[in-house]
Formats: structure tokens, sequence, C-alpha cells
């Protein structure tokens, strides 16, 4: 439901090189280029699918006006969205009522929305790139200020992230010394931490919560424990914190978010200090009530540990949540749904419903995986969506082209061809570490790399059952 002037993106550059504020224009997301006789409705939300009438209903999003559209082949391409600590909407015209289409900036115009980045060390200071983030230009201070709460899901979250990482008083003293409060341990968060830690040339100080004993825990598992004396897949995560500790990054490890810490929430309190690879918690200290309007939203987070049950308090300039994410199919409850509410898809990414005409791609599908243990499961990376959508739309277009068959119903719905066979991929930048994972990461895992012959390449590979799967 995104608005007029918004176009589809790579979201997956949201935590790469948008979230300095410095890249969100034209050329950093440039619009589609739609082929004849494909037009792109904005702004319009989904309400209602009636998959034997093969009619979507649907409202806009400014005026909830509804009308209908009828289908020859539906293909559910909804996405997913974050999963939130409280109830938080997810839409754009819900979350960004503060984001406004300003129009292209003029030739030669300024950009006020925010200052200009800092030039790169050493570089002459007219070098320094202009922030542009035309046609989006923030209107509300409260939702990207001091204790605001953040998710990072598209275009308009990294423009209040990058305000709020970069935010200061009004007379432009950097007087809060609290760290960004990072709270998850997956791909996002270790590539919003490299980037916040050094935004803008600067160092900003930057605490991450960790559920589990690692990072990236779902990527660097390994089913069978190594040998005494060998490594495995935690000494390939641990190489990961230290870099991240190197730039200022800190990690609070298993512990879970319980809730935002409330702005009027005063008193004595443990929090969280120690070694940057794994703060401890502290004997209670005071905490005074805040004066004026400082911070927003909250004072940071209060977390717990998963063992002791012992909790504590993180002071937070401001909070980021990244807690993962869930399927957008609540319009289509009427389909086969996997545990995780995705939509189930066949070889031929086809659901359940009888007709046979209606498809699920990207985010919001699981996929039988034929080289797989599992029955279905979900891919949840850019890659996997596009790889998805160009299959989907072939075996469309091919079956729409078959000739009708008189007296028969739903004559051109048979689709043949070779099954979606895909192998799984996810590409991550993490400062200068740039890495591809292939297949699955199950079995053992056998890291490469790491005996100090190379310092340009390391890796891992998983073993199960005499075969390389990841």
């Amino acid at each position: 439901a995104y608005p007029a002037g918004i176009s589809p993106y790579d979201r997956s550059r949201i935590s790469k090189d948008a979230l300095d504020c410095t890249r969100l224009d034209a050329t950093s997301f440039p619009s589609l280029e739609l082929p004849d006789g494909v037009a792109l409705w904005s702004g319009k939300v989904v309400t209602k699918c009636d998959p034997d009438a093969k009619k979507v209903t649907y409202r806009d999003a400014i005026t909830g006006d509804e009308d209908e559209i009828t289908y020859e082949k539906l293909i559910i391409a909804t996405g997913a969205r974050a999963k939130v600590l409280d109830d938080q909407p997810y839409l754009w015209q819900d979350k960004h009522s503060d984001v406004v289409d300003n129009g292209s900036i003029e030739e030669g115009g300024e950009d006020i929305a925010c200052a200009p980045a800092p030039a790169p060390a050493g570089a002459p200071e007219a070098t320094a790139p202009a922030p542009r983030i035309r046609p989006w230009c923030l209107q509300a201070d409260k939702n990207c200020g001091f204790g605001s709460v953040h998710y990072l899901r598209d275009i308009g979250d990294a423009a209040k992230v990058s305000e709020a990482v970069s935010m200061k008083e009004a007379d432009g003293q950097e007087t809060c010394s609290d760290p960004v409060v990072i709270v998850g341990g997956g791909i996002l968060t270790m590539e919003l931490a490299a980037k916040i830690a050094r935004f803008r040339g600067q160092k900003v100080p930057v605490n991450v919560v960790l559920s589990r004993d690692r990072i990236m825990p779902k990527v660097f598992r390994e089913d069978i424990a190594p040998e005494a004396g060998s490594l495995g897949a935690k000494d390939v995560a641990e190489f990961y914190e230290r870099q991240l500790v190197k730039c200022g990054v800190k990690f609070i490890r298993e512990h879970r978010c319980l809730r935002l810490w409330d702005v009027d929430e005063s008193g004595e309190f443990p929090t969280m200090e120690g070694p940057a690879i794994s703060l401890q918690r502290t004997r209670p200290r005071r905490f005074e009530p805040l004066q004026g309007e400082y911070f927003s939203t909250c004072r940071g987070i209060v977390v717990e540990n998963n063992h002791s049950a012992e909790r504590s308090w993180i002071a937070a300039k401001c909070v980021i949540l990244c807690l993962g994410d869930e399927p957008n199919s609540q319009v289509f409850s009427f389909l086969d749904l996997a545990d995780d509410s995705s939509i189930k898809v066949d070889a031929t990414c086809r659901t359940s419903h009888s007709s046979g005409d209606v498809f699920a791609v990207g985010d919001v599908a699981s996929y039988p995986l034929p080289r797989s243990k599992e029955r279905c499961m979900r891919l949840p990376h850019y890659q996997q969506a596009f790889s998805t959508a160009v299959y989907v739309a072939h075996q469309c277009i091919d079956a729409m082209k078959q000739p009708s068959r008189p007296g028969t119903r739903d004559s051109r719905r048979s689709i043949g061809g070779d099954p979606f066979d895909p192998v799984p991929c996810i590409t991550s930048q993490v400062l200068d570490l740039d890495w591809v994972f292939y297949g699955r990461n199950v079995g053992e895992c056998v890291p490469l790399g790491f005996d100090g012959n190379s310092d340009r390449y390391f890796g891992c590979f998983w073993v199960e059952d005499m075969r390389v799967v990841g």
C-alpha cells in the first residue's frame, strides 16, 4: 500500500547503503520499468479475496473508497511485516503519516530534511554528498527523536532511523551519551549495528541485545557439536562479533526484551556494563526523573536473563527492534497455511485452492524443497522472492497461451514445465565482510580458512548424511 511516488524497490538495501540517508533518491531506488500493458496501482489495500468468483476487493488508502477487480490468475506477493513488541501499525499510510510526498527537488534547490553528511576522512568537505530523502520528507520530530522506537522494513523506516541516530539537542550539542540499542541477533541486526557504529564517519555507541549465545544463530548453527579442539559454527559467529566489537558494538547475551522502559519510570535499577563482548548485570543505580520532554517514547528497554530471570534496565538514545517478520497472509486465511502463517505452495508455487489459479511467491510463501527433509520452508530473501516471481510469471504466461477446450471449466489453468526447485541463498554485508550462503545449515559444520593461512577468504560448509548440504 505504498503511496504514489514510491514504486517497488530492492528492500535489501535498506540496512546497507540507504540507512545513512545520503542515498534515498531516485538513483538509489529507481522506479520499476513497467512493460506495455502493465499498470501499477499505488495506495491500494486488499481487504478481501473471493477465489471462487475470481475477485479481489480493495480500498483506497487515502479516500477509503472500495472497489473490485477480477482476475484470470492471482499471484500473492504481499511479503511480510515486522514482528512488534506492542501493537504497531504496519501499513505505510498508518505508520508514516509524518512522511509526506514533497515532490522532486528542484534543480539547484536545497534539501533541508537533514544536515549534510560529513566528508570521508582526509577528503575535502566539498566532496561530501548532500543527503537527499526526496520525495519523502520528515515532518514530525517525536517519531525520530530521543527515546524513539523503530522497526526497519521500508525506506520510511530508514529515514526515521537515520534521523534518530543523528539527533542532537536544539542548540546543536550532542548531550545524550546513551547508546543506540538494537534488539535482535539476525542478519539485519548485524548489518544495522555495523552501519550505525560507523554512522556518517563518526563513532556511535551501539548495544545489541541477543536472545541466544551468539549472533545470527539461524545461520551459524550446528546439529552436531564439534570435537574437542575443533572449530564449529560458533567460532565463525565469534569472528564476526570480534569485528563488530572493534567498531564499538557491545553485546548483551541470552536476554530477551520484556518491554520498553517508560519515560516516567525512575528509581534504582540494575543495568548492564563490563566487557564489550558480553555485558554483565550491575548493582542497582539511581535513575532520576526526566526533566521536560527530553525523551519522547521511552528511556530504553527492560530485559530479562533467560536463565535467572533477573531483570536489567538499559538506557538508550533510541531503540531499534529487529524481532523477525510475519507473513502478510491475513486476507488469505482460506488457503492452507503453515505454522508461521505463511501460505503453503506446491512445486509450481500453486496454493491449495481448487481452481489452481492462485499462486504465492516471495516472503509470504513456504516452498517444498525436493532435496530437503523439510516438507516446506520459507525463504525470506529478496533473491528467492525474485526467482519465484519470475518462475510463476513465465508459468502463468505459458498456461494462458494454451488453447481453450470448449465445455471445460478453467481450461487454461494447467501448468507444465519443470517444478520450482530453489537452492536457498542469503547474502549479507557486515563492515567490509561480504558473504553468500547457499543451501541448508543442518548437520555438522566445518569451518575453513581460520588456520591463519589466508587473510582474504574464509567460510564453512555443512554435512548431513555424508553429503554437503550448505
